[in-house]
């Protein structure tokens, strides 16, 4: 008698690798171990069978889940059920490419068929799948129906709303639920929605909110409210941030270390954001090392302080430290004493130290996404050298970079004007050293290199290779400080092609004819923006001050001390005419918005405070000039942030070095 057939393999080849490599644990790895992988072996084989199917879940492959429990259905006898197997079938569903919709339908149905919807475990899961799948009404009409709910009932019609781009709703939810079900996850959910949806203001007020009703925020609390920290350049609240992490010892994952630095970088805190860079590093490696040497830990707050205190002080300070600490990088004090020097220093190479740089266990314990965020966080802060730094610290310690870190590479030497270096890092990339393929964004950041070196027919070349529209108005932006008016009109024309509906590409294409001298073609275009329906976008500047934030416009004068802060202004335009300021004499310059947020920041706080100062577009020529003066003749440290980078302007002098 022929035998029987077997039914066909459930995993194909691809998949069968991934789960050796280790993306199922538990009885689902055994599937591989035991080379059992047909759907009715494994029913047969295992008796933790929702085990298996979260662990499908979990390591990304939902449709092993589903594609096994139809054969577990098929069996004779069926596989029975219990309460715990629709929640993992269910997650399965959600994580399926477009949300699962129809497998959802088919498995609520299942539920009810089967009266396990009764289960509050089964209704939850049910109420979660539809409410990330973006099924926000039928978790809703689900949810209203509940006989009982709990937290998670709640927690998961917050995530409905959230999703589905309803943020009063979710928060009058967040509001009717009961004061003794609502928790952290209810909390955050509704944070991280508003400053993912550009409401950083009301981000804060509610995490401040949830700190008075009693509940100290984790790490995902503290990354949403870091994500709308960065949006405002809300310094103060980011280094609390940074300090609240540090007492608490939060767990500091991945996710939560990007969100941390990017938002100190953001707020203008490049330095603080690299000590966070170097507490991680060491933190991490004294969690892994080896359990005889876990009374480490017990000073690892006291080695935190060290860092704090030595970056930014001299060299010496740095080298003691660093020896201070050594423990924390495994014995290695050649690691912490270069990141540290390098900071004080700002050391433009690595080749005058010969010793091991950092540690490979120190490098690798940071994720390659830590490192992307720490590097681009120090060049569009104007720290090209020492972002360059730690990317060659990166490649020693045997780190992949993948295309973002690579971008944000490049991007460190346009904004810092090092343009071998970013040719060198160009070719590396174009031999394909780095694993990873050259991109519009890298194309991009060498177009940026090169227009800004004055190299127009190479940067030019690059844009046309598909550097796209970043890299044809950095080349653009080069021809009118070059007064190259014939290329820079050729650049204008493409760029407003590429998108008509951009007001700067019309304001630039003007620009560059008034500049040639052809100002009826310059009014033509005003002209055709008018027609189509172009509106020009206002500039703004934001600047806060005690924890209000202050919005101005060119002209603004609704602010409530409009009076003290135009005075203000007058004294202080006198006072850089004294000092050599030569003003623009276009219309409404004297008024932008910049001056005006330099002038209340003036009025507003102690002589010698920092001005923290965040414009919407980018800075114009005189209103950076003014910045440089004021921070000479005030003694005043200001930084601005553009809508680019940053501008670090301190005794007359700017960190973009006049490259922007």
């Amino acid at each position: 008698m022929a035998a029987a057939a077997l039914p066909p393999p459930l995993l194909s080849s691809s998949e069968k690798t991934s789960v050796a490599a280790g993306r199922l644990g538990g009885a689902a790895a055994c599937m591989i171990k035991t080379g059992v992988t047909s759907g009715h072996a494994i029913c047969e084989a295992f008796s933790p069978f929702n085990s298996v199917l979260r662990s499908l879940s979990e390591a990304r492959l939902p449709r092993l889940a589903l594609l096994l429990y139809c054969e577990a259905l098929c069996l004779s006898p069926p596989l029975p059920a219990d309460p715990h197997t629709f929640p993992a079938l269910l997650a399965a569903s959600a994580a399926l490419p477009g949300g699962g919709h129809s497998e959802l339908s088919q498995l609520h149905a299942l539920s009810l068929k089967t009266g396990f919807s009764r289960h509050t475990l089964t209704s939850n899961s049910l109420l979660h799948a539809y409410a990330v799948s973006g099924l926000a009404p039928l978790a809703l009409h689900l949810f209203d129906r509940m006989p009982s709910r709990d937290a998670v009932s709640w927690n998961s019609v917050i995530k409905a709303h959230v999703a589905a781009g309803d943020l009063p709703d979710a928060l009058r939810t967040l509001r009717a639920m009961p004061a003794a079900l609502r928790n952290i996850i209810s909390w955050t959910t509704v944070i991280h929605g508003l400053a993912a949806a550009g409401s950083p203001e009301p981000a804060l007020e509610l995490f401040r909110e949830m700190q008075f009703s009693g509940l100290a925020p984790d790490s995902a609390a503290l990354s949403a409210a870091l994500s709308a920290c960065a949006q405002l350049g809300a310094v103060e609240h980011a280094l609390w941030a940074a300090v609240f992490a540090a007492r608490r010892r939060l767990p500091v994952d991945p996710p939560l270390a990007c969100t941390l630095i990017d938002a100190l970088c953001k707020c203008g805190e490049p330095d603080a954001a690299i000590k966070v860079f170097c507490i991680i590093g060491a933190r991490q490696h004294a969690l892994e090392a080896a359990s005889g040497r876990r009374h480490l830990l017990g000073g690892e707050a006291d080695a935190a302080m060290a860092i704090f205190k030595a970056i930014g002080a001299d060299e010496p300070a740095s080298v003691a430290a660093g020896f201070a600490i050594a423990p924390l990088f495994g014995g290695e004090p050649d690691a912490a004493v270069f990141v540290l020097s390098t900071i004080a220093a700002d050391k433009p190479t690595l080749e005058a130290n010969s010793s091991p740089l950092l540690s490979t266990q120190h490098a690798a314990a940071a994720n390659v996404r830590v490192w992307t965020a720490m590097i681009s966080g120090l060049g569009a802060n104007g720290r090209g050298r020492v972002a360059l730094a730690l990317f060659e610290v990166m490649l020693a310690a045997g780190i992949t970079p993948n295309e973002l870190t690579v971008t944000a590479a490049l991007a460190a030497c346009a904004f810092s004007g090092q343009v071998a270096e970013g040719k060198a890092i160009f070719r590396r990339l174009e031999k394909g050293q780095f694993r990873c393929k050259t991109r519009a964004e890298h194309l991009g950041c060498m177009a940026q290199i090169l227009a800004r070196a004055g190299e127009l027919d190479q940067a030019r070349a690059m844009a046309e290779r598909g550097g796209g529209a970043v890299a044809f108005g950095a080349l653009a932006t080069a021809c009118r400080d070059q007064a190259d008016w014939q290329l820079g009109k050729e650049l204008g024309e493409i760029l407003l092609e590429l998108d008509s509906s951009d007001s700067g590409r019309y304001v630039g294409l003007a620009a560059v004819l008034a500049g040639a001298g052809r100002r009826g073609e310059a009014a033509g275009v005003r002209q055709l923006m008018k027609r189509r329906g172009v509106r020009k976008m206002a500039g703004c500047s934001t600047i806060a001050v005690g924890g209000v934030v202050h919005n101005f416009v060119a002209g603004d004068r609704r602010h409530p001390r409009a009076g003290e802060i135009y005075r203000e202004l007058g004294r202080m335009m006198e006072r850089l005419k004294e000092a050599g300021y030569e003003p623009d004499r276009g219309e409404g310059v004297g008024e932008h918005s910049e001056k005006l947020a330099m002038a209340f920041g003036l009025i507003s706080t102690k002589p010698g405070a920092r001005l923290q100062i965040l414009k919407n577009l980018r800075v114009c020529q005189d209103c950076h000039t003014a910045a440089k003066l004021v921070s000479k003749v005030y003694g005043r440290r200001i930084v601005m942030r553009d809508r680019l980078r940053f501008h670090h302007f301190e005794d007359g002098s700017c960190s973009c070095g006049d490259r922007w």
